[in-house]
């Protein structure tokens, strides 16, 4: 157990762009209530104040799996850029386990995040959680964290073979926050985009933890879990492929893209 906390300490050091303890603290209060107020404002300015609580929900969810999405990219980037990628692929040991292992930071990292949010939601946005549904809001966070680090990983996995992933990122968290229903009920879009974002990571997710927050009964929310599992199992799957695909492709190759 030492050594396995030891070694993620020397994870976050050599990967985590925040690596002081004051700093990181700090901005991990301040950004996402900036965040959270932004849309909170803006969403009261267009839609009224009842929209407030809907809307602070969806981007907690979003912040939790743009997070993850954004940690594990910078952190294989920032590998690419000193040179250890490299040495990782060409280890004997298997790809995907050094790449899960960085995953650990980023999990930590967002469950911090998560844990802050919550407390902004309740104390100034005024956002109730029931104690009895507990339980499984925390359920519904671990398949959304299962589902964010897997799309963070097949985002990695696919920018270690570009030279510039800004696009690639930028891309797949402006669909995210579009299609997910995080600052506007589904019922918006045309109905050929709601048959679609419901079969999109978050969504189900975003769509569960609202139920389970207006405490409704189990019957009402369980589906959206269920299926966002299958939807984030589906992802792991890929994205293990993926890495796989890459590795072999590196190997092969004898070169990764170079930052």
């Amino acid at each position: 157990m030492f050594l396995f906390l030891k070694s993620l300490v020397i994870t976050w050091k050599a990967v985590f762009p925040i690596q002081d303890i004051k700093s990181y603290l700090a901005f991990r209060l301040v950004e996402p209530l900036i965040f959270y107020l932004f849309f909170a404002y803006m969403g009261a300015a267009i839609l009224g104040t009842e929209y407030i609580q809907f809307i602070i929900i969806g981007n907690i969810l979003f912040v939790l799996v743009k997070n993850n999405i954004y940690n594990l990219l910078q952190m294989f980037r920032y590998e690419k850029f000193v040179g250890t990628l490299s040495l990782n692929v060409s280890y004997q040991s298997r790809m995907v386990f050094l790449l899960l292992h960085r995953s650990y930071i980023s999990i930590l990292d967002s469950t911090l995040l998560f844990l802050i949010s919550g407390l902004y939601a309740r104390f100034v946005f005024g956002i109730e959680i029931p104690i009895n549904k507990l339980g499984y809001l925390l359920i519904s966070i671990l398949i959304l964290m299962i589902t964010s680090v897997a799309l963070g990983l097949i985002i990695a996995a696919v920018s270690l073979l570009m030279k510039d992933a800004n696009l690639l990122l930028n891309l797949a968290i402006s669909v995210v926050q579009i299609m997910c229903g995080v600052n506007f009920p589904l019922t918006s879009f045309p109905y050929i985009l709601q048959k679609i974002s419901l079969f999109m990571p978050l969504t189900n997710g975003i769509l569960g933890v609202r139920l389970i927050l207006e405490a409704k009964e189990f019957t009402a929310y369980y589906p959206y879990l269920v299926k966002e599992l299958i939807i984030g199992s589906a992802l792991v799957l890929l994205a293990l492929l993926l890495i796989k695909v890459m590795e072999h492709f590196a190997k092969e190759k004898g070169v990764l893209f170079e930052s």
